[in-house]
């Protein structure tokens, strides 16, 4: 029987006792009490089930005349669209994009199809341009957003391009994609990454705060290279000291990652040096976001020389400005009291994740004394990879976020009334050092990173009797605290399918394999120039390399190799690997690991005993140069160790000569694993449990 207008009418007055059903997922309940044919299709629509909405209308709309009709629909339209806001606001983008699609084509409006975009690009949905091909009138709004989330795509493009010289519209992206540009991780893939770059280089390639940006990413992706073209341009467009710290740090970040201008690197890092002691002459306070920056700068001295005396000299300046100007503006965030009576420790880093750190911290967290401890990570990057839902497991996992103000984090870990706050970044991290020169927890310490950041909040940086000398012990204005054995242990690493073969690499099977995969910051060319020297007095040897821009390196490396009299075609340079595992299980190639100086190896180091690889380092002074010296000697070895250059290249020519010592020390490595400091981490684990026991007190 058909129904009246009237008895549309009557059903109005009850419409909210459907919509309240519906919006309960109560699909039922809702059709019983949907008398009006809109409100049946609508539930049916909200329910998936489009062609019994489709029905529903149908019947509604079959028996009226042209008048009814127009009314009637501009009612359904109506209806449509504030159920589609409805469940817009409560996160359905996909049920808002069909309510508003039916909305549109009862009622057609530029805004509604612009809605139909926006929900369809929110709800990932494929269909978004079917809407915008609808869309004529003047929407930056929308523009906006297809360059938020898809740039990519050609439809998006011709609508959003025509924009690009607005200048409202460079304003509102700017400051929309800036941020995401610098986001670790990325938020978009990098095809969508790298045109927000582009964009952002075109509309605003001259503002400072465009080309810090574009600098960080292009480095953060691992473009070195085209970094440089920004951070030497942010340079010479800087006009004071705190600029010139900013732009020369990233100058020279980008020149050492490129694995290949460590001449140069020097060289910008005296630029910086002299702006860092003009901006400490100067006393000036930085903004915020400067001054963490500025805390950790100096962490190049590592890489450039081993001078632990001159070098925390300039470390303990500025830790202790930055902290000095920290407090000044926010305090200190010391908790008051101690809860409970088990020890209570916490770990702060941006490497709770496929990182180095990550690898190596998790064994500790993992046999950490449950009954004596409650332990806290506090992730400033949290990716939820496997090995940061591995520390989730172990630990209390705080979640944080680098886009979060440090004084919010430092009060966010001192609700956690710790005893003991262990920073695992150092002068890797600058919110790291911001959040420690807070002191949200009574005691503090260092653990990995590169060196003690020496921000005087920090009492004291772990160490073992073997890495630091006594000398560079003497530097330190954090006091070394020293474990009995070794300061890092592992159970051992996961290990992949290999990549490379030496059939691949066009290595005979015969031929002894020198080995290195630092990162580039550490590839010291006088270092490059000891390994030549061995490879020089091997004949029948190969230098595999990896780390940093390839094609640099590989130029780098041929340069020097040709100076030292070798031939370049026994070089193999080869790119990063597409995961850890795979990287050590490409390790089997490796007769001998040489290592770098005056940085060596960390995890590197660390994988190559694990994989039972003979190694070679130079012991020198400072934390940083002695770490494979440590690592050795608790995995119960001795060969390989040299104390100078001259028994460095005399170690490598040794070990690339001597097949059965090379064996003797794989077995050496083999039988170690079982009882060797450097994989007992159960033992460690309490010996750093008696460690805090100690700084409390």
């Amino acid at each position: 029987m058909r129904e009246t207008p009237h008895a549309f009418a009557e059903n109005r007055e009850r419409s909210d006792l459907p919509a309240r059903s519906l919006r309960a997922e109560d699909w039922a309940g809702a059709i019983a009490l949907a008398t009006d044919p809109w409100w049946r299709g609508i539930v049916h629509l909200v329910a998936g089930e489009e062609e019994a909405a489709q029905a529903a209308w149908w019947l509604g709309l079959a028996e009226l005349d042209e008048a009814e009709l127009l009314a009637q629909q501009t009612r359904l339209a109506e209806l449509l669209r504030t159920e589609g806001a409805h469940w817009r606001e409560s996160g359905y983008p996909g049920r808002a994009w069909v309510l508003e699609r039916y909305a549109c084509e009862l009622a057609p409006t530029a805004a509604g199809w612009a809605q139909t975009v926006v929900d369809a690009l929110a709800a990932g949905l494929e269909v978004w341009a079917e809407g915008l091909a609808q869309v004529t009138d003047d929407r930056p709004d929308l523009a906006l957003t297809l360059l938020l989330t898809v740039p990519d795509a050609p439809a998006a493009q011709g609508f959003w391009r025509p924009y690009q010289a607005q200048p409202a519209f460079q304003t509102l992206a700017l400051a929309r994609l800036l941020p995401q540009l610098l986001a670790v991780p990325l938020p978009q893939p990098l095809a969508v990454t790298r045109i927000w770059a582009e964009f952002c280089a075109e509309v605003g390639g001259d503002r400072p705060e465009v080309l810090a940006t574009l600098t960080n990413y292009y480095q953060n992706i691992g473009e070195n290279g085209t970094s440089l073209i920004y951070a030497e341009k942010l340079w010479h467009s800087s006009v004071d000291a705190p600029q010139k710290v900013a732009a020369s740090y990233l100058w020279v970040r980008g020149l050492m990652q490129t694995g290949g201008k460590f001449a140069a690197a020097a060289a910008v890092y005296e630029h910086y040096q002299a702006a860092a002691q003009a901006v400490l002459a100067q006393d000036r306070s930085l903004p915020t976001p400067e001054l963490l920056s500025f805390m950790t700068a100096g962490a190049f001295h590592l890489y450039l020389g081993d001078r632990p005396q001159t070098t925390h000299a300039f470390f303990r300046q500025l830790g202790e400005f930055g902290q000095r100007h920290l407090r000044q503006r926010y305090g200190a965030f010391l908790p008051t009291q101690p809860r409970g009576n088990r020890l209570r420790v916490g770990y702060l880093s941006e490497c709770f994740r496929r990182h180095s750190v990550g690898w190596l911290a998790r064994w500790l967290l993992r046999y950490h004394d449950r009954q004596a401890c409650d332990v806290f990570t506090y992730s400033l990057i949290p990716t939820g990879d496997d090995l940061h839902q591995g520390f989730a497991a172990h630990s209390h996992l705080v979640p944080l976020s680098l886009a979060l103000p440090v004084p919010e984090m430092a009060a966010r870990i001192q609700q956690d009334g710790l005893d003991v706050l262990v920073d695992l970044d150092s002068l890797t991290s600058s919110h790291g050092c911001g959040v420690m020169a807070l002191q949200p927890a009574r005691h503090q310490l260092t653990w990995l990173g590169s060196d003690a950041a020496e921000v005087p909040a920090i009492e004291g940086f772990i160490v073992d009797p073997y890495v630091l000398s006594a000398a560079a012990a003497q530097a330190y204005g954090s006091a070394p605290k020293i474990l009995p054995q070794t300061y890092i242990a592992v159970d051992g690493f996961e290990v992949g399918v290999p990549t490379h073969r030496r059939r691949d690499l066009e290595i005979p099977e015969t031929a002894v394999v020198y080995f290195s995969a630092q990162s580039p910051y550490k590839r010291h060319p006088d270092t490059f120039r000891h390994q030549m020297q061995i490879l020089k007095a091997v004949p029948h040897s190969f230098f595999v390399i990896k780390g940093g821009d390839r094609a640099t390196l590989a130029h780098y490396a041929q340069t020097i190799a040709q100076e030292e009299g070798v031939d370049p075609q026994r070089l193999r340079v080869l790119a990063g690997d597409r995961t850890e595992e795979i990287h050590r299980a490409n390790l089997a190639i490796a007769d001998v690991v040489l290592d770098t100086y005056p940085y060596n190896g960390a995890t590197t180091t660390l994988e190559a005993l694990w994989q039972e690889i003979p190694l070679v380092t130079q012991v020198g002074q400072q934390f940083s140069a002695r770490n494979s010296y440590t690592m050795l000697i608790n995995a119960g070895l001795t060969e390989g160790i040299a104390w100078n250059p001259a028994e460095y290249i005399a170690w490598g020519i040794r070990l690339g000569e001597d097949q059965g010592l090379r064996q003797q020390i794989r077995e050496k490595l083999r039988v170690g694993k079982q009882s060797a400091p450097l994989w007992d981490t159960r033992t460690f684990a309490r010996h750093m449990e008696d460690l805090y026991r100690q700084v409390v007190g």
